[in-house]
């Protein structure tokens, strides 16, 4: 598919797998979002294209029919506009758009895609709208939080608690929202100085949520009451950031490429179960969504930040531990998305004369050369096999 890259979004891919965003450059100025129909991986097929102004930025979680967010602006409008957009039968249909006034806006979705925030940057409000038909959205309540960029944005633990932070002389909080009856949102407990490391993530089957602290700690909470959340123990070694990994599981990444596993299914005690090093620091990882792979981004020239990475693909046995050596490593590509389903594959953007594209590939190996050699076999001619290989009988790759 291409030239094209996947979009950057929070959620590129429906939640089965069937749809994937892409965008390309039209001209200086304006890019092309398209979304591409992938029942048949070997064919991608071009689903739709989004109008001119409007842009991809993610799929709703957990719907029965995919539900693209679409967003529109217009430079010095003022007016920002949200469009939800459902795919029934392969063909997208959208209903009433949510508006919002702003320079720039933020949005939240809930676990269970059925509530959707929106709130002005540098405001105070958050809008709270009910998405059950996405086609008659309805604004449920206002939620009075601050929506500064400063800050970490609105999100959701769960499919009725919003996180917001508070700003206050020594340290920034986290607030939680119940949101069981969105009409009538109900203040919930706080996390004190959750936001003061800047990030935080959650583990939902464990109800562990993992606020990052100064000094490259992790402070942990089960917050399962969420009216009282539980301080837990804090966690160091954590130089390069920490990932989910499954199985009440927690990854953390030093910049000499170890990786520390602990089991933190109980904050008050938690475990380290095992310890991996790698020959790269790790950029980034990811757990596949049928849970039996891992997927790492490598800073193979040593800077975190920029320069090449390398993705490599490591099965994982039925209690989350990683299988050694990785099965399937990608060098020189800039992006890789894992695509949910059974049968799983993966969205891979690659340069091709200076211009991105983008792949679907197999997660294995063998699966990657059956891929490549059905849909791009490249064969050495006979003249040149009998000089390379006199003693054997010529035959084309892929056979």
């Amino acid at each position: 598919m291409g030239p094209a890259s996947v979009t950057e979004s929070r959620a590129p891919v429906s939640p089965d797998g069937r749809y994937l965003l892409t965008e390309a450059i039209a001209d200086e100025y304006t890019s092309l979002h398209r979304v591409w129909d992938l029942a048949d991986p070997a064919r991608p097929r071009l689903a739709f294209t989004l109008p001119q102004l409007w842009e991809a930025r993610y799929f709703l979680p957990d719907r029965k029919r995919p539900v693209l967010v679409a967003h529109w602006w217009k430079n010095g409008s003022g007016t920002h506009l949200f469009r939800l957009w459902e795919f029934t039968a392969g063909r997208p249909r959208h209903g009433r758009d949510i508006p919002i006034t702003a320079p720039d806006a933020v949005t939240a979705v809930s676990s269970d895609g059925r509530l959707f925030a929106v709130g002005a940057v540098g405001g105070s409000r958050l809008g709270l709208w009910g998405v059950d038909d996405v086609h008659h959205p309805v604004r449920r309540s206002v939620i009075d939080a601050p929506t500064d960029l400063q800050h970490r944005q609105p999100w959701f633990l769960d499919d009725h608690t919003l996180v917001t932070t508070e700003t206050h002389a020594d340290r920034r909080d986290l607030r939680l929202w119940d949101l069981t009856d969105p009409s009538d949102p109900r203040k919930a407990g706080v996390i004190p100085g959750g936001a003061d490391g800047g990030g935080a993530g959650y583990l939902r089957p464990q109800h562990v949520l993992i606020a990052e602290s100064p000094g490259e700690t992790l402070q942990l909470w089960n917050v399962r009451d969420r009216d009282h959340p539980a301080k837990g123990r804090r966690l160091h070694a954590t130089s390069l950031g920490y990932h989910p990994v499954g199985r009440g599981r927690l990854a953390t990444v030093l910049r000499d490429g170890t990786i520390l596993f602990w089991d933190i299914s109980d904050v008050g005690h938690p475990r380290r179960a095992e310890t991996l090093r790698l020959d790269h620091a790790v950029r980034s990882m990811t757990v596949t969504p049928d849970g039996r792979h891992i997927v790492t981004g490598m800073a193979v020239d040593d800077r975190l930040y920029s320069g090449t990475e390398e993705f490599r693909i490591w099965a994982t046995g039925p209690d989350g531990r990683w299988r050694t050596p990785a099965e399937t490593s990608l060098a020189g590509v800039s992006d890789m998305q894992v695509l949910p389903g059974d049968n799983s594959r993966m969205a891979v953007v690659g340069k091709v004369d200076d211009e991105k594209w983008t792949f679907l590939l197999g997660l294995g190996s063998d699966r990657i050369y059956d891929d490549l050699g059905l849909t791009h076999p490249v064969s050495v001619p006979a003249a040149q096999w009998r000089t390379l290989f006199p003693h054997l009988a010529h035959r084309p790759s892929c056979d």
